[in-house]
């Protein structure tokens, strides 16, 4: 599960981010240029823009929420299978094959499952995520500077 979902996750925090960008930008030019949009009457505009923007980095959003419910909806199923088989174990041995107190650990324990799986599993993805961050960083810090403005005769 991990080896299909990791990978779909990893991508679209790449889509959010990229797409999260431009409403920022979008957002600091409509802040200076308030006044401005006011007085040309370019509200509408604007707001348009915005919203297609915001839509556009809801859209992965929404698709990585979708990718969380699945693997949610398969670690519970994993879990609930094993839970099932072993209490159809426990209950299908002997009485007296295995000590009462680990049958209640070896239930308790399969309680936890799900838990756990999901924890390390969330771990591991929002680690990787994060990683993503520092791609960007490292993607931005290769791109050559800018001429300068103002060049110097030599």
């Amino acid at each position: 599960m991990q080896r299909y979902y990791i990978p779909t996750a990893r991508e679209l925090a790449r889509l959010q981010q990229i797409q999260r960008a431009p409403i920022l930008h979008h957002s600091a030019e409509s802040l200076t240029g308030a006044a401005s949009i006011r007085a040309y009457g370019r509200k509408d505009r604007f707001s348009k823009a915005n919203i297609s923007l915001v839509n556009n980095h809801l859209r992965p959003w929404f698709h990585n929420v979708s990718a969380v419910e699945w693997l949610c909806f398969r670690l519970n199923m994993l879990s609930n299978f094993v839970f099932a088989f072993s209490l159809t174990l426990l209950v299908s041995l002997p009485e007296g094959f295995i000590n009462p107190s680990i049958a209640g650990l070896a239930v308790t324990y399969a309680l936890n499952l799900n838990g756990q799986l999901s924890s390390v599993t969330w771990n591991i993805c929002n680690t990787e995520n994060k990683m993503i961050s520092v791609e960007r960083i490292m993607q931005y810090s290769r791109i050559p500077s800018e001429a300068p403005l103002i060049v110097d005769d030599h």
